[in-house]
């Protein structure tokens, strides 16, 4: 099915633990995974792997949660509704990460650098990891969200400026694909107009899982968005898109909960 190709079952059973008050009823994760074309035992067997790996915990009457060892991602998939109030004004200082050398096991490295990419930072041709200093909370922040995401414990993170103009270019024109990140705002944002339309009908299960899918999109958009600063990038695409998003989220969550029993959506 369409769905199975953007979303594995995991996927599914995650984004519905990580978007929910507290615990879920199992029944209500099997009757959401119906809605996507997933049966009950592929659920079932999804939750009891996340289970085995420590990112869901069950108690004894069935129902599952989102595990303290995963909390920091979910602490991210959040943010996108702080908007925003996620970046501050731009000094033009650099945020730089330099991992050390020769690299760990490769499984290792690769959760660092999956780490650093979440949090907007982009490799350099000299192989430093940057980003523009103007997220709220700083530098600090940006040490305790990378610990909680288990980069490598030695990788030295501090601030730079003063760069020659030529390095200045490349790093503000060349590190991040400015121009299709706004076309790719624009396009969600006619894409949840339409939704918004939908929403409004009565619900049935095809609009459900089109809601779903949509909603997860850009909420994945948004939160893997690297906020760059005004001088380097126009925030108001992102801002219209993060605005209608609040609305078709609300609106889609209040379908859902009326839709699955003992769902109850953050």
């Amino acid at each position: 099915m369409a769905q199975q190709e953007e979303f594995s079952v995991k996927d599914i059973v995650l984004t519905l633990l990580q978007a929910s008050r507290g615990s879920v009823p199992v029944n209500a994760i099997v009757r959401v995974g119906a809605l996507m074309g997933v049966s009950g035992n592929a659920i079932r067997v999804s939750l009891s792997r996340l289970v085995q790996k420590g990112m869901v915990v069950t108690d004894d009457e069935g129902n599952y949660r989102i595990s303290s060892e995963t909390s920091p991602m979910q602490e991210l998939v959040q943010c996108w509704r702080l908007g925003e109030k996620r970046r501050v004004s731009w000094r033009g200082n650099w945020v730089i990460c330099d991992l050390p050398r020769p690299a760990p096991a490769q499984s290792v490295r690769n959760r660092s650098t999956w780490a650093l990419e979440l949090l907007g930072f982009r490799r350099t041709p000299t192989h430093l990891w940057l980003r523009p200093d103007n997220l709220a909370g700083g530098i600090k922040t940006l040490r305790e969200k990378l610990a909680d995401l288990e980069i490598e414990s030695n990788a030295e993170l501090f601030i730079g400026s003063r760069f020659s103009e030529q390095a200045l270019r490349h790093m503000q024109t060349k590190l991040w694909p400015i121009k299709k990140m706004s076309t790719r705002y624009q396009q969600l944002y006619r894409r949840l107009q339409k939704g918004m339309i939908q929403l409004n009908k009565k619900p049935t299960d095809t609009m459900l899982v089109n809601a779903f899918m949509l909603g997860n999109g850009v909420v994945r958009t948004l939160i893997t968005d690297p906020m760059l600063p005004e001088e380097m990038q126009d925030p108001a695409p992102r801002i219209r898109l993060t605005n209608l998003m609040l609305k078709f989220d609300a609106k889609g969550r209040r379908i859902w909960e009326s839709a699955v029993e003992g769902l109850k959506l953050i």
